[in-house]
């Protein structure tokens, strides 16, 4: 999970989320910030890049909450791609053993 403000000296949050996405695409992030547009707010939610917007001041239980269900979503997220790891094995599975019944009937 990554937790970022918007403005920062060198780069901003988005930047830095989208470089860090680049590393772990299903990295989870939170976005503060105490300015910004609607037209981008949506566009790096849509786009998938942040989970949640927080304006600027925070409360902590709003921040606590936040985080929380980010740690949910991580949790889906890897329950999910575990489970179409396993059904793409199954298939694996079944494919083999139907070219494997094909061979005995050709005998």
């Amino acid at each position: 999970m990554l937790v970022s403000d918007e403005r920062m000296p060198h780069l901003t949050g988005t930047e830095l989320i989208s470089r860090a996405k680049k590393v772990d695409e299903n990295l989870v992030c939170i976005m503060l910030t105490g300015e910004m547009s609607v037209k981008k707010i949506l566009k790096a939610m849509n786009d998938g890049i942040v989970f949640k917007y927080l304006t600027k001041p925070c409360n902590v239980v709003e921040v606590v909450q936040s985080i929380e269900s980010a740690v949910r979503v991580k949790a889906i997220k890897a329950r999910v791609m575990q489970l179409i790891d396993d059904y793409k094995r199954k298939c694996q599975t079944l494919s083999e053993l139907g070219d494997i019944g094909e061979v005995e009937r050709d005998q």
